[in-house]
């Protein structure tokens, strides 16, 4: 569609539009941090022809000279890996031709296991339409598989089958995977989630052990997603179907194995602006965010989004290591059209993995081509841009006056109070963001007194926004300052530019 301007163009920044045209072509790339926001957008890439729902994408890091190596498999269960950093991906021979299969769980050893040697390749899938989850591994980063062991069976197939095998290794150093449920129906669990153990790298497994399990023929939690903390802490990410309606839970382990009462469903995730995910979460711990790093989430729909977020563009990151709270809505690096209808591919059961510094981003996704058919893209990011409130004179922040998104709403001044109409994100390309859009010179203007706005991001000078040392935003199309009129500091004071002059009501205080 075409690029829609603040008012009609002069004719000088055509060239500038054309330049936008071009690069929109480009796919998505953000970092990752707890101000971390969209960066400049880059490449989606889409993986293989026969490629589609439940990816799942690790990275190398235990192969000695493959380290760094990327590898991805979906429901297609044909193995692919890239050595470019998703940029491009070349297939790899498939485990064992299976039937029905579904769901994979992919995994890298981070330690010998049993007779495993550190850097073994697990990837485990139901087989049978639900009836077992078989266990594969590959000792040689992928180039041949080898059946390990069966981790379940007695699955009755569809609607009472086994499903998403996740894996982690405990505090002890036993190998843990987990995935959903449907055999005990006669028992009450519409659907549980559950874990095993094994002591041997996966030869054998202990008992089931109940993680998430209510016995009501109503709550359907599924789809776990596990990571490790740098604290030792594991967090599990998953969704309750049934009541309360597929919506996202997030709890916590100190080794693993368990993870408090399982009838407890654990805490419903919700961002700042009470958003919160339904359906197939994805989860993964980032070293960004100063500290102890950030947790990043995503899921298939986003319910009660702020203007500008959507289902299929959005993540939630958070410091709170807990994933109890401050939890931020932040654009994802894939923009994938999402359905309704509950279907199986697009943005479903989405995978993230962050680099090991936490300044770039993969996600892989779902997507439906123009042939109706399901692909996976992988889309990358690097830089960082941070995100948060930005002071302004009088003690007050930036606004966008009553949250409305609409392209034309004023920008203000207003008490800070950390509502997403004063998110802005400081973007790698000198424009500041909010609610999905821009900061906006009325009209493209440049003369003194010209009003600022939120408008459609689209490359003209207008929406250019350069810190000076004095702490004064300059933008340089026209030579002009951001300002706060008069120095008039009541809460709905509209933003203009006026000439720079070094003047309090000229310095800002951007995030990060």
């Amino acid at each position: 569609m075409p690029i829609k301007l603040s008012k009609p163009a002069p004719v000088h920044i055509v060239r500038a539009i054309a330049l936008i045209l071009i690069l929109t072509v480009m796919l998505v790339m953000v970092s990752v941090h707890s101000s971390s926001g969209p960066a400049a957008h880059a490449a989606t890439v889409t993986v293989g022809a026969n490629a589609n729902d439940y990816p799942r994408i690790i990275r190398l890091a235990h192969n000695g000279s493959a380290n760094g190596t990327l590898m991805v498999i979906s429901d297609g269960f044909v193995p692919y890996k890239s050595s470019d950093n998703g940029l491009s991906w070349s297939a790899l021979p498939a485990p064992p031709a299976g039937s029905g299969i579904c769901c994979p769980g992919l995994f890298e050893l981070p330690t010998a296991l049993g007779n495993l040697p550190a850097g073994t390749i697990l990837l485990a899938r139901t087989e049978g339409s639900g009836g077992s989850i078989e266990l594969y591994a590959s000792t040689n980063q992928g180039n041949n598989w080898s059946h390990r062991s069966t981790i379940a069976t007695n699955g009755q197939g569809n609607g009472l089958g086994l499903w998403e095998p996740e894996f982690a290794v405990d505090s002890a150093g036993n190998l843990v995977v987990y995935y959903s449920d449907e055999r005990h129906q006669n028992d009450g669990y519409n659907q549980l989630l559950a874990h095993e153990v094994s002591t041997d790298g996966g030869q054998t497994w202990g008992p089931e052990v109940y993680d998430v399990a209510l016995n009501d023929n109503n709550a359907r939690p599924g789809m776990a997603r596990v990571v490790k903390l740098p604290t030792g802490t594991y967090v599990m990410a998953y969704e309750v179907c049934g009541n309360p309606g597929c919506s996202v839970h997030i709890r916590t382990s100190a080794d693993a194995d368990n993870w408090g009462s399982a009838t407890d469903l654990g805490t419903q995730v919700y961002a700042g602006d009470n958003s919160y995910f339904v359906s197939s979460p994805g989860l993964a711990w980032s070293q960004a965010g100063g500290g102890n790093g950030e947790l990043i989430l995503v899921g298939k729909y986003l319910q009660n989004a702020a203007n500008g977020h959507q289902s299929g563009n959005t993540l939630f990151i958070t410091t709170d290591l807990s994933g109890k709270g401050g939890w931020t809505a932040q654009p994802a690096p894939l923009s994938i059209n999402v359905p309704g209808g509950g279907d199986h591919c697009a943005n479903y059961s989405t995978s993230l993995l962050p680099s090991a510094d936490g300044t770039s981003l993969l996600e892989a996704a779902g997507s439906y081509a123009s042939n109706g058919q399901c692909q996976m893209l992988v889309g990358s990011s690097n830089g960082t841009e941070a995100t948060g409130a930005i002071g302004a004179p009088g003690n007050k922040c930036v606004d966008v006056a009553n949250g409305d998104a609409t392209s034309g709403t004023h920008v203000q001044l207003y008490d800070c109070n950390g509502s997403s109409a004063q998110l802005w994100t400081v973007a790698n390309d000198h424009t500041l963001r909010a609610l999905g859009k821009c900061l906006d010179i009325d009209g493209n203007g440049t003369a003194n007194e010209t009003k600022v706005e939120l408008w459609d991001c689209n490359g003209v000078g207008g929406q250019q926004w350069i810190q000076q040392s004095n702490g004064s935003l300059y933008n340089p199309q026209s030579g002009r300052c951001l300002d706060d009129p008069a120095g008039n500091t009541t809460n709905g004071t509209q933003l203009q530019i006026w000439d720079c002059n070094n003047q309090w009501p000229q310095v800002y205080h951007l995030p990060g």
